[in-house]
């Protein structure tokens, strides 16, 4: 980065981002990644003059985190030599081409990359045929979010389309009209204000005494290693269950989130025996309308509490996860202060309240358009996870319901995911057809139906993952008494 800098304090965000990063340093589980392919006339110089005008444009681009007498600063470099290299690979056979692509492409996207030393963002071009590119970029959850991906997808679009007709990007279309340093220092003004201290309050009597993490049911024990190689186990449920779901949301006054979530925590619920759960959900910080072009971390993991009672409905477990989540919007805080607050034990390598997660992916993303080409979007993976096991929704809703079921691969075996897949639609669809039945008595296997309850001595109560898998002896569990 460039020797000039101004700085600001950090924000929560990125405080997180540095500490998770200090877990595990040079993993992926911090990497936010596009990958497009590019088909036609890509005029590389002019698409490399919008690279460098999007860099200028957005300071976090040009960001890293520095710690000076204990605390974390943002240091921000006048300037940022960032390139956008180009590797040719047309002289090679088409097998070996391949290939090559391949390996250049996941080697780009899982370089490590320094928070002190940046750059936090960067970005390459692979040519695998004279009129074929891909184009990949990749950041730092220090410096940005899924949306700041899509802002940043969008704004070199534009100032790509501008630079082909020989004139500046629209006033407006995509600048700033904000700064990130104003967002983090808001945050440290309000830190200590009285609206901070309710929302504490509040947090401390939700969650004292803490949940405990959910006792998953894992082939082989938890590692005390803060990230694992994460697997994916895909799923498609069709039109019924779509309907269904629209139908309770409607009735309810909810979303299909919610009821998803419901089920899910349903699910937590009997295969661990506890009452009381935690479930992380991403939560949006963006302040308002002159962020929305903004550049930067604005995501934090949100806690979502439910409380299972014996007879509990499913309706009423919708209700209560509705309710549980309208308030914990309307009582936001960085989720460091919760931990501290709660005094919550994070254990070796571990992310309190964050061990199982809920996401629903893609809804603010972008098309890359670029002029005269035509543009392909490429999935990335996401190779590595924090969480145990983080359930992932395609959006926004529509006529299917689709998405993955994410896990550590060193405490779960695919076909014991996928039999845990299988069990939350078994869940789901009972719910949906009959909410008004109790949650313990929601069928979830194919070879039961009835209350189901933890094993004696299964270490239900001890937040252990212990060492029992889905498919092994004593699963489902017996009926409680």
């Amino acid at each position: 980065m460039s020797t000039g800098a101004s700085h600001a304090p950090a924000s929560y965000e990125q405080e997180e981002a540095h500490f998770l990063s200090g877990l595990a340093p040079g993993s992926r589980g911090l990497h936010l990644s596009t990958s497009h392919l590019v088909f036609g006339d890509l005029r590389i110089p002019t698409l490399r003059r919008a690279w460098k005008g999007l860099l200028r444009e957005h300071e976090t681009l040009r960001t890293t985190l520095v710690r000076q007498r204990g605390r974390l600063f943002q240091e921000i470099a006048n300037d940022a030599d960032v390139p956008l290299p180009l590797v040719d690979l047309c002289g090679l056979a088409t097998d070996q081409r391949r290939a090559r692509a391949d390996r250049l492409r996941s080697e780009f996207l899982a370089r490590p990359f320094s928070l002190a030393r940046g750059p936090l963002v960067r970005a390459a071009l692979v040519r695998t045929r004279p009129a074929e590119h891909v184009l990949l970029i990749c950041a730092h959850r220090a410096v940005a979010d899924e949306r700041s991906m899509a802002i940043l997808v969008t704004d070199l679009s534009e100032r790509y389309a501008a630079a082909l007709r020989g004139r500046s990007p629209r006033a407006g279309a995509s600048s700033p009209g904000g700064r990130y340093t104003d967002h983090a220092l808001r945050q440290r003004e309000q830190a200590n204000g009285p609206e901070t201290r309710r929302a504490l309050d509040w947090w401390t009597t939700t969650l004292t005494p803490a949940p405990e993490p959910p006792d998953l049911p894992g082939d082989r024990p938890r590692t005390p290693t803060p990230v694992s190689p994460s697997g994916n186990v895909p799923f498609v449920w069709g039109a019924h269950l779509a309907t269904a779901l629209t139908g309770l949301a409607d009735a309810e006054g909810t979303t299909h989130d919610v009821v998803v979530l419901a089920a899910f925590q349903a699910l937590l619920h009997r295969h661990g025996g506890q009452d009381r759960l935690a479930v992380a959900v991403p939560s949006s910080t963006r302040p308002r309308s002159a962020f929305d072009t903004v550049i930067g971390p604005f995501t934090r993991p949100l806690v979502i509490r439910s409380d299972l009672a014996r007879h509990t409905t499913f309706r009423e477990l919708v209700a209560g996860t509705a309710r549980a989540w309208r308030d914990a919007l309307a009582h936001g805080v960085p989720h460091s202060h919760l931990v501290r607050e709660l005094n919550a034990r994070r254990g070796p390598g571990r992310v309190p309240l964050c061990d199982v997660a809920f996401v629903r992916r893609g809804v603010a993303g972008a098309e890359l358009r670029l002029p005269g080409t035509t543009v392909r979007e490429q999935e990335v993976e996401e190779p590595w996870t924090h969480a145990d096991l983080t359930l992932v929704l395609d959006g926004p809703p529509g006529p299917r319901v689709s998405g993955r079921l994410r896990f550590r691969t060193d405490m779960f075996d695919r076909a014991s995911v996928r039999r845990v897949v299988h069990q939350l639609r078994t869940l789901l669809t009972a719910g949906l057809d009959d909410p008004d039945l109790p949650v313990l008595d929601l069928p979830w296997t194919a070879r039961r139906r009835g209350r189901i309850g933890p094993t004696p001595g299964s270490g239900a109560s001890t937040g252990r993952c212990t060492r029992r898998s889905l498919s092994g002896p004593g699963w489902p569990p017996r009926r409680p008494p």
